[in-house]
């Protein structure tokens, strides 16, 4: 898989994820959800720390997510053992 900004146009993005602890078994989904300059609406967005919302605000942003074998995508997650 080429590295992030490998692809000429394509650049790749970091997110941080804060740690939690949970167990992820076969079958369960993760969900990335990209947002822009929205309030926090519910309980679980003010928990959140500050800069959890760290897209650019204040102009029109158009973000691409490519998925497909010519612009692969991943998510990389820490593994450990109990």
């Amino acid at each position: 898989m080429p590295r992030p900004g490998a692809i000429p146009g394509v650049a790749g993005a970091r997110a941080r994820l804060y740690p939690f602890a949970t167990t992820f078994r076969p079958g369960h989904r993760l969900v990335t959800e990209l947002s822009n300059d929205e309030p926090l609406s519910d309980a679980h967005d003010a928990l959140l720390p500050p800069d959890a919302f760290h897209l650019p605000v204040g102009r029109p942003v158009t973000h691409k997510i490519y998925r497909d074998a010519a612009h692969p995508s991943r998510l990389v997650l820490p593994f450990t053992v109990r």
